[in-house]
């Protein structure tokens, strides 16, 4: 639930916490829990599904599931009376839920109010943002940066170099603890199902969050003994003592399957025991010393292997690399964990499985610092450190076979990555806060991510010009653009396209809602939901047009200046891509008749433009004349950057060219501009102007085909013209 921006109650946090344990407590105290996290979290599935049925889900009045958390703790805490209440009484304890869960983020607010207020009356020089109290609001309340089907599908990937400790140690491997899971969710799904079914408005939604282990055994076709042990593994057993704040440390999360009699437990939070499966085995190995060792190993081993492979997903095996040692002479200077080389660009991508600690979630400034220094800082100064010997050279790269690994001949740009195994809640506002980024002309800010975002980036991005091009974005407005998680980022750029040309007192604001469209895609594509696979934007909108036939042809060329030009056109919106496909129409079909060189211009952004030069000739002529008339251009319009394409009538790239260099007057250039080129016409539409009427040249139907396939024209472009 969000807090106003003004406390509403003067009372100390212990005494609401007090309040709300004595509310949980109350006889029947389950079945307004359980109302409230249908309201709150059931999300109906039809005939379609798109970002619009989650829109409730953003409601800022609605429970979190931090908060839930608390709820069925506390509960667990009393009798755990299941009796069923009159409605008077569950309404009476859900409105009083509300009411003080509210006032509880006002209360744990109230310091953070107070030490803006006395920052903005010039009482304090403290900026309360990097403060402990700020962070503990944060991260309570932070939204979760992953969805529940990632903690399904990592975790068996996440422990199984340590099944044989599993199978010992509890009895079950990770594969079979996800299809407990798996089974949990379906009965209950199910027995939701039945309820609603049956159209009884006073019905209680307690039995659909009630579940067995031979229910569970039934279903999943698993032997019971197998169903019991990872029912045991998560569920509730201690009394929880010391849980006498809302962030103190919640046996909830860790064991979110709560025994309501012999046979049964109650679950009000499904994607809770997901989140669960994914994070607590570490936890259970940490305590058998022979082993704790071994499973980190195999914790950290996991996050290289998942970035390493998200990675090749986009660029392919030969272009990333892993454990790469850096060598000066003999002494090992570096070791990056994933490198990606693609053309003159870099990514140096540094692992860390490093979560924050119960302290740190309590507001603790020093240990704040040291866990954000731990998965962060010292990952960003290695992939840093790293970064600099690659640019200098001054290393030797060396593969984990031994091999030497050649960059290119330049390295335009490099990415420095890290990357975080677990949800690490707030990551991108403790980010934004506490670390200071080191920029150069080469080295970009640093991207700090978590292995959900990187699995979306590369389930949507799956070219390596769209990942290099947002990354490239991303840095770009690092410290002018602010999210509560970075999916929201993501899915603001798939819509609408992270080219925001912003200026330097420019600050812009994501809401979470703006994920929607994101979270709905990623539902169809990995929960098989009937809707749309991607978001509709900038991976849609061009469908067919020239231009994303031209990215098409540029998504995978290592070329420098195919790179360049492919963010170029990535940064463009749509009326200027609109103008783009016009000329490129226009010239191609002109050429089709007209075999000669075809051209048009657009100039781009305040220092860029393009020429396109379409021909039917292609050979080293026509690239020079290409490259002159570009030459001419960027000095006309005086651009430091300008783009040359020459494309063939069927609007396929044949060469693509980049000239770099600040404008400067030159009487030689303006003789040649004046002597070569047309005088630049009056201002007119460019649309009209390319709408203008095709001049046309009769082609016998036994003549080549104009547009250079060399084919006859009646058996190329007759019926298609």
């Amino acid at each position: 639930m969000t807090a106003n921006s003004e406390p509403k109650s003067a009372r100390s946090e212990s005494v609401i916490f007090a309040e709300l344990r004595e509310l949980c407590a109350q006889p029947g105290y389950a079945h307004a829990l359980a109302f409230m996290c249908v309201q709150d979290h059931a999300l109906l599935v039809g005939e379609t599904f798109s970002a619009k049925d989650l829109e409730p889900g953003f409601d800022p009045t609605r429970l979190i599931r931090t908060e839930i958390s608390v709820l069925t703790r506390l509960w667990a805490q009393s009798a755990r009376d299941l009796s069923v209440p009159d409605a008077q009484t569950i309404e009476a304890q859900i409105a009083q839920t509300y009411a003080l869960l509210e006032e509880m983020h006002h209360a744990i607010n109230a310091p953070n109010m107070a030490s803006m207020r006395a920052m903005f009356e010039g009482k304090s020089a403290e900026n309360p943002l990097k403060q402990g109290a700020f962070f503990r609001e944060a991260i309570f309340y932070a939204p979760l940066s992953a969805y529940f089907f990632q903690f399904r599908d990592f975790a068996p990937l996440r422990y199984s170099q340590d099944a044989d400790w599993l199978r010992k140690h509890r009895g079950f491997s990770a594969d079979e603890a996800r299809v407990v899971v798996d089974t949990i969710a379906a009965v209950v799904e199910a027995q939701f199902s039945a309820i609603m079914e049956a159209g009884d408005p006073s019905a209680s939604f307690v039995p659909g969050f009630r579940i067995s282990p031979a229910q569970v055994a039934a279903q999943a076709n698993l032997e019971l003994s197998t169903v019991k042990a990872v029912f045991d593994a998560f569920s509730l057993k201690g009394p929880n003592a010391g849980f006498n704040a809302i962030d103190d440390y919640n046996e909830i999360n860790a064991f979110p399957l709560v025994p309501v009699d012999d046979d049964a437990f109650v679950v009000f939070d499904i994607a809770g025991v997901y989140q669960s499966l994914y994070e607590s085995p570490i936890f259970w190995m940490r305590q058998d010393k022979a082993h704790a060792e071994t499973a980190n190993e195999h914790r950290g081993a996991f996050t290289e292997t998942f970035a390493r492979d998200r990675l090749r997903r986009c660029f392919g095996e030969a272009r990333v690399f892993t454990n790469v040692k850096l060598f000066k002479g003999k002494d090992e200077v570096g070791e990056i964990d994933v490198l990606v080389v693609f053309g003159d660009r870099l990514i140096v991508l540094q692992a860390k499985s490093k979560s924050l600690t119960i302290q740190a979630r309590k507001g603790s400034d020093l240990q704040i610092q040291e866990d954000f220094k731990a998965a962060v800082e010292v990952a960003y100064g290695q992939a840093l450190d790293c970064a600099q010997h690659l640019i200098a050279r001054d290393v030797d790269i060396v593969l984990p076979d031994g091999t030497a690994l050649k960059l290119p001949e330049a390295v335009h740009e490099v990415f420095p990555v890290c990357l975080v195994a677990d949800h690490y809640p707030s990551l991108s506002t403790q980010v934004r806060s506490s670390l200071t980024p080191t920029v150069t002309d080469v080295i970009r800010a640093p991207f700090v991510m978590d292995i959900f975002l990187l699995d979306a980036m590369t389930e949507m991005l799956t070219s390596p010009l769209r990942l290099l091009s947002y990354l490239h974005l991303r840095a770009e407005v690092m410290d002018r653009v602010a999210v509560l998680h970075e999916l929201t980022c993501l899915s603001f750029h798939l819509q609408k396209n992270l080219s925001l040309h912003l200026s330097e007192n420019d600050f812009l604001w994501l809401e979470d809602d703006i994920s929607a469209e994101l979270d709905a895609a990623m539902m169809v594509r990995r929960l098989g939901y009937p809707g749309e696979a991607t978001p509709k934007g900038i991976l849609t909108m061009f469908a067919g047009t020239p231009f994303e036939k031209l990215i098409t042809q540029l998504e995978h060329s290592q070329s420098p200046a195919a790179i360049e030009l492919g963010f170029l056109l990535l940064r463009l919106g749509p009326d200027t891509v609109g103008l783009l496909n016009e000329g490129i129409r226009r010239q191609c079909k002109v050429a089709l008749h007209h075999p000669g060189p075809h051209d048009f211009t657009l100039a781009l952004f305040q220092t860029s433009g393009l020429t396109v030069h379409v021909n039917a000739t292609i050979d080293e002529k026509a690239r020079q004349r290409a490259l002159d008339h570009g030459k001419l251009k960027k000095h006309q319009q005086k651009r430091d950057e300008w783009f040359v394409v020459l494309l063939d009538p069927r609007c396929e790239l044949r060469f693509a060219a980049v000239s770099r260099s600040p404008w400067e007057p030159s009487k030689e250039m303006d003789h040649a501009v004046a002597t070569l080129l047309p005088p630049v016409a009056p201002a007119k539409s460019i649309a009209g102007a390319l709408a203008a009427k095709v001049p046309r040249k009769k082609v016998g139907v036994n003549d080549p085909c104009p547009c250079g396939s060399g084919k006859k024209f009646k058996k190329c472009h007759l019926w298609k013209s």
